[in-house]
């Protein structure tokens, strides 16, 4: 009985013991967006909202040396600017489940959009999937606007 017990106590000892690996999958690669939902807040108040559900045609790209891209074959944008068949490009960091991108001026579709830079946060990653979330604020002429975009993406 107690030589039972003892292989008991090693056996739970090895299996609470043994490591799990809860580190996220490295992000590099091709992801295809499934979904996406962009909300606008203005003074706290949600005033305008859209989201769809993409035929994975539309994805971003990124690349082991931090660099990445992203292309819109439909892109649904607040205020009815919408930008079809336009790509972008940007370079990123990744630390914990935050991403920091930066990206340049550039010519998207066809309009001219200047440097800018966003952190999102990494809410669930697999092998296979990946969700971020993306908040940007901004003060202007005595309003706070707020922007929360979640990209859901799979490999």
């Amino acid at each position: 009985m107690k030589k039972l017990l003892l292989l008991v106590s090693v056996a739970i000892l090895i299996v609470s013991c043994s490591k799990k690996n809860n580190a996220p999958n490295s992000i590099v690669g091709k992801w295809y967006v499934t979904t996406d939902s962009l909300a606008l807040y203005v003074n706290g108040s949600l005033y305008e909202h859209d989201s769809y559900t993409s035929d994975r045609q539309n994805y971003t790209e990124f690349v082991a040396d931090g660099s990445g891209s992203e292309i819109f074959i439909r892109s649904t944008l607040l205020g009815g600017n919408a930008v079809d068949d336009a790509f972008a490009v940007f370079t990123y960091t990744v630390s914990g489940n935050e991403i920091d991108y930066s990206f340049p001026d550039q010519t998207v579709g066809e309009e001219q959009v200047g440097a800018f830079t966003q952190t999102g946060t990494i809410t669930s990653h697999t092998t296979n999937t990946l969700s971020i979330v993306v908040t940007q604020s901004l003060n202007a002429n005595g309003n706070t606007y707020k922007q929360v975009e979640i990209e859901n993406f799979i490999k």
